[in-house]
């Protein structure tokens, strides 16, 4: 399956509603974190071409289309092409906390 993520930039009154975006996000979050606790794959992707998107689905112009997710059954890596496969296989590897993460006051130049 593939979701939208769209925030809705308006609340129910009518006002912008400045939390759209954080909403969006964390609506999100619970379904990537749903989909693994059922031991599902799922994947949120922002390389995708929202302007085509909102014309296709005729998304009213207070909806911002942010982000999709894939949902999907785990596969195995021998079915896809060698580059994607080995891709998959290779190790992972994270940034450190402090590459991410500030603490007190911010240091480095934006």
């Amino acid at each position: 399956m593939l979701f939208a993520v769209i925030a809705d930039t308006l609340t129910s009154k009518g006002t912008a509603n400045p939390t759209a975006a954080y909403d969006a996000g964390a609506a999100a979050m619970a379904l990537l974190l749903q989909a693994h606790a059922r031991d599902l794959a799922a994947h949120s992707m922002s390389g995708f071409d929202a302007n085509a998107f909102r014309e296709a689905f005729a998304i009213p112009e207070r909806f911002t289309p942010i982000a999709m997710i894939s949902v999907a059954h785990h596969g195995g890596a021998k079915g896809l092409p060698e580059a994607l496969a080995e891709g998959e296989n290779a190790p992972r590897a994270r940034l450190p906390m402090t590459d991410i993460a500030h603490f007190g006051a911010w240091t480095q130049a934006s």
